[in-house]
This record gives structure tokens, sequence and C-alpha cells, in this order.
């Protein structure tokens, strides 16, 4: 065992059988007293917890019942006159040879036990799942970057083998990365739903406003997103010029103001042109007989809408930035949400969307080591120039012994 396997803090195999762990079958599960790493079967074997002997069972104590089911009144009025008799005569205890107590005496049932519920442990599988793509990738590079070096198979072997000796180690450093990371299965918390857009917007005036909450979208239902982003540049427009002949710019009652549209790249631009070249022709036939023709003849593709994402639906995210912008899997566009509004349950269910988070954590990876090799080549310069500076004055390097060392007197 290595020093990375000793220091490793996570295990795929079961502590009992020595099984590696797998999602079906031989799963890992948690004991009511929090130990783990055993699989399924060897919990069912088990009566007490192997670490700290706490019981895997719940005891039911069962009620008292008598032993003769014809009690009644007279028999305990009996019991008692016999009481008062004995009392009288100075007995202190009744006889066990009365057959009224010994009738009524009551038996205890035993109890019944029931085991306890063992979950699954989710942590380590979500573990297992996240690190089994990047341990696969890591043997493929590996074996790639061997088989390039040497072409003999026998080398190749002994690698291959050096490789799976550490493998629990990398597969846990590969998944603690993407579970940490953003990367996963989200859910709408907010009970307006959130948007999805195809494309992210440069410039924050393009987001919508909120007085209360910050920036956030305000789209309820995808009608009204799609008739917003339709017709918004216009009625943006007419409210701007009726704000500047009231000469007044007033707030709405909530404290939320709306800025301007969002723009999906030129198919809306183009749309929102033409239809202010349209509003600017005042009505005139001939101009609208010229805007038929030329989009007739150059035909402007349609915008792109934007998807509405109900309460409670799930969605695969790549990466979630700080800023509050998460990209969605397989490109399917971008959704701006805060930690209360989009809500992480879980790791990533798609396997593109992992090979996607993977990717960006190898790119952040390079640029971490471009980085570090710019700051030891700006350390290397400073030395050599330090090393140029001393060279100029000279040191004898080699120096004569005294005449009289002081340790030989």
């Amino acid at each position: 065992m290595t020093r990375q396997q000793a220091e490793c803090p996570f295990s795929f195999h079961c502590t009992i059988c020595f099984t590696q762990f797998d999602a079906e079958k031989h799963y890992p599960v948690v004991l009511p007293c929090g130990h783990t790493y055993l699989c399924h079967p060897c919990s069912k074997r088990l009566k007490v917890c192997m670490e700290c002997r706490q019981s895997l069972f719940l005891t039911i104590p069962s009620p008292s019942t008598p032993t003769s089911p014809n009690y009644n009144g007279a028999s305990a009025s009996s019991a008692l006159t016999e009481n008062r008799y004995n009392h009288r005569r100075g007995v202190t205890s009744v006889r066990s040879n009365n057959p009224y107590a010994a009738a009524h005496t009551t038996t205890p049932r035993k109890p019944t036990t029931e085991p306890l519920p063992l979950p699954k442990n989710l942590v380590l599988l979500a573990l297992m799942e996240s690190s089994a793509v990047a341990s696969a990738v890591n043997k493929q590079s590996s074996c790639n970057a061997c088989t390039s070096n040497n072409d003999n198979d026998n080398d190749n072997e002994g690698s291959a083998s050096a490789y799976d000796s550490e493998d629990d180690y990398a597969k846990v450093q590969a998944g603690v990365e993407i579970i940490n990371g953003t990367c996963g299965t989200y859910v709408v918390a907010d009970r307006a739903g959130l948007v999805v857009l195809p494309s992210k917007p440069e410039d924050d005036d393009d987001l919508l406003m909120d007085g209360a909450g910050g920036r956030r979208l305000l789209f309820d239902e995808s009608e009204h997103a799609v008739n917003f982003l339709k017709n918004g540049k216009q009625n943006q427009q007419q409210s701007s010029n009726d704000s500047h002949k009231q000469g007044n710019h007033s707030k709405g009652s909530s404290g939320s103001t709306r800025k301007k549209l969002f723009s999906f790249g030129k198919s809306s631009k183009s749309s929102s042109s033409s239809n202010n070249n349209n509003s600017k022709g005042g009505g005139d036939k001939e101009s609208g007989t010229n805007t038929a023709n030329t989009s007739q003849a150059s035909p402007s593709p349609s915008p792109i809408m934007p998807l509405v994402l109900n309460y409670g639906d799930r969605v695969q995210v790549v990466e979630m930035k700080e800023d509050g912008w998460a990209t969605l899997a397989r490109k399917r566009g971008y959704l701006y949400a805060d930690g209360k509004q989009l809500v992480k349950v879980g790791g990533p269910e798609d396997k593109a969307c992992r090979l996607e988070a993977m990717l960006l954590t190898l790119a952040q990876q390079k640029r971490d080591a471009l980085k570090e090799q710019s700051d030891v080549s700006n350390k290397a310069k400073i030395l050599q120039k330090r090393l140029k500076s001393c060279m100029r004055e000279d040191y004898p390097i080699c120096t004569s012994a005294p005449a009289t060392p002081p340790y030989n007197k």
C-alpha cells in the first residue's frame, strides 16, 4: 500500500468481504450508528455494528396479558378478603398456594424485533459514478503514453499494473473534484420559473432588473415571454416617448423596473430593425410594398425564443459561475439564477454533462499549469540576473588550509 492509498479517506471495497462496490447488488449501505463501507449482503448477516457493536434491530415491547381469561370482580373481592384475614393473623405475605393469586399472574410476552432500514450510501455511490469515467480516461491516456514511448508490450503491461495499484486513489480524487464542483442535477425552486436563454447577454443592461431581489428574470409564462420578446423594443420606444412627453420618470409601486430587452444574436436584431423601419414608415403604401419586397427577397430568420422552466423541473448544469449564470449541458443555453432559485440535488445524470465538466476542469488545470510555469520561469530569470551580478565580484573558490589548525594543539 502506497502513502497515497493510506491517506485516502474513501474506499470502494467492502471492509468485511473485500468485494468491490457496485450500484446493483453489492452497493454500500449506512448503518444506524453512521458507520459504512460495507456492502448490502454483508449487512444482512450482521446483528450489531462491526465497529461500535450497536444493535441493528429495533426492539418493540409487547404488553403483558393475564393468563386466565375468566378474570372478574368476584375473584378480586375474594382475594382482597383473604389478604385482610392474613393481615389480622400476622401473616406478612400471601402464600403461593392461593388459587386466585396463582390464576391471575401475568406473563410478559417476548418482545419482537424488527430490522432497522439501512439506506444506500449515496455519497459513495456518487463518487463511484463520477469517478468511473475519469478513471477510464486516465487509464487510457496512461496506456497511450506508454505505447507511444515504448513499443514493447511487456512494458505496457507493467505500467498498466502499476496504475491499477493506485486505482482507488485516482477514482476518489476525480470523484471529489466533480462532486465539489458546480456540475450536476439542479431543480428549479422558484415558483415563477426560470428562463433558458440561447445566448448570454453581453451587458448587464440587457437584463431585466428587479428592485426588490436584484437581477432576476421576470417571466411567468412562455406566452408572456414570447410576446415580450417580439414587441419589447417597440413598447420600450413608445414608453420612452411617453415618459419624455410627461417629463417625469416615476417608478412602479412594487419598486421593480424593467430595462431593455434581451438580444438573441443577429436574428432578433434584424427582426427588431425591420420592425423599427416599419414603424418609421408612417403607414405609406409605397414603403409598405418596399419592405414587403425586401422581406420576400431576403427573408430574415425567425428569432430564437427562450425555454421556460417551471417549478420543480430538473436540469443538467455543466457550470455554475459566481455571477449567477449557469451553463446547461449539450450547449442547450444559459439561465440566470441565485442559490435559492436553482438548487443542486445530485450529480450529473447525463454522461455528456459529466464529460463537459471534465473538459472544463482540464482547461482550468491547464491554465493553472501555464501560470505556474510562467512563475517558475520568472523566478529562474531573477536568479540568473542575481547570478550574473555575483559573478562580477571575485571570490576564491579554493582556499589554503591555515598554518596552525585550531584543533591540532
